[in-house]
Order: C-alpha cells, then sequence, then structure tokens
C-alpha cells in the first residue's frame, strides 16, 4: 500500500478518486478520520456492495467526476488519493486544478499510475497468452503515446505544469496484470528491480 510509505499518517478528512470496489478504501478508513470515496457514472454501482461493508460515520460514498469536484468546499481535505485512476482522465488540467481548490495549503495528494515497464510486459505478454494485442489502459491514442505518457519524466512534468510539487515517488513492485507469473516473468522484474506502478506524493505549491 502506498501510504505505508509514510511515517504514523493520519489525516483528518480524505477524499478518493475512483474507488472502484472499495479495496483501498478499506486500507485508507485506517490512515483518515474521515474518508469520502468517490467513483465515477456506472463503476459506481460496483461499489455500492463493498460500500455497505465499510458504511459508518466515518465514510462516505459521492457519485462524481474526478474534473469536477463541485459537491466539495474549498480547503476540505487534508489528503487526495487515487489508484491507477489518473492515466484515464480525459481532462488533467481541470482534475488536478480541482485538487487544489479542495485541498489544504499543507494538504497532500497522493497517486498510483502504471509505468513503461508494466506496459511493455503487459503488452508483450498479454499478447502472447489472449492472442491478441491488449486495447490501450488509459487516455492515449496509440500504444507508443501510452508508454511516453507513463513515464516518470512525464508524470512529474504534468503535476509541476497545474500546480503541484512531487516531494516522494515510491516504485511500487512488478506485476503484468495478465498473470500471476506468466512465464516466469514477474518474478525476473522483481529480481531486476522493476517496478509496475509508481506513487506520487505531492504538495501543491503556493500561488
Amino acid at each position: 500500500m502506498t501510504l505505508s510509505a509514510l511515517e504514523h499518517p493520519q489525516f483528518v478528512r480524505a477524499l478518493e478518486l475512483g474507488c472502484g470496489e472499495g479495496v483501498q478504501s478499506a486500507v485508507l478508513t485506517n490512515v483518515c478520520d474521515h474518508l469520502i470515496c468517490t467513483e465515477y457514472g456506472e463503476h459506481g454501482q460496483a461499489f455500492a456492495g463493498a460500500y455497505r461493508g465499510l458504511q459508518n460515520d466515518r465514510v462516505e460514498f459521492v457519485p462524481c467526476d474526478a474534473q469536477d469536484l463541485s459537491h466539495f468546499d474549498d480547503n476540505s481535505f487534508d489528503l487526495v488519493y487515487s489508484s491507477n485512476v489518473m492515466e484515464h482522465i480525459p481532462d488533467l488540467k481541470a482534475c488536478l486544478s480541482e485538487q487544489r481548490r479542495v485541498l489544504l495549503p499543507d494538504g497532500l495528494a497522493i497517486h498510483t499510475m502504471p509505468t513503461p515497464y508494466w506496459k511493455i510486459a503487459h503488452m508483450v505478454f498479454g499478447s502472447l497468452l489472449w492472442r491478441k494485442i491488449p486495447m490501450i489502459h488509459g487516455q492515449a491514442t496509440t500504444h507508443l503515446d501510452e508508454w511516453d505518457a507513463f513515464r516518470e519524466k512525464t508524470w512529474l512534468r504534468v503535476f509541476n505544469e497545474n500546480g503541484f510539487e512531487c516531494i516522494h515517488r515510491l516504485r511500487l513492485p512488478f506485476y503484468m496484470g495478465v498473470s500471476n507469473n506468466f512465464l516466469g516473468v514477474t518474478e525476473l522484474g522483481n529480481r531486476l528491480g522493476l517496478n509496475a506502478t509508481t506513487g506520487y506524493f505531492l504538495r501543491p505549491v503556493p500561488q
């Protein structure tokens, strides 16, 4: 879990973007006093069952678009979190602008996204396993563009251009997303020190 990189983290009010089926939400409840989970469109329905298991006076579920957080007041969260969501956002400028607005000046945004290593392994070994080239994962129009979009250099530039400073990067273990350890590639990737995802810890830059 990306939050394990923080020493004894505790947040007052946290916002999770793209909660999916609530797997990360359950962990987030351990590090914040109040959690608001969000999901967009039909994906929100998938979370309904898991949410019932988390439901208490410390957890809320709010269907909304990560590009439009108008449900929430300015400076109302000390943590904004997402896992494998940002690469799917069509308008990153709007999304990051909204995050800056709802975050406290000393708040923290944490986002994890796939890396080019994951992209290559998913493409090559997914093609072998499924006998067809996997679909593009995020918002890019070509696989080559997506490979470039997943580079740490690209994400750091996007964050910097939209008012965030990256204070820490956490490189998480390797996996392919096609099989547990197809042809031993997952084990080999970890031996080589490759990472499938990177967690970016961001602070808003004072305006």
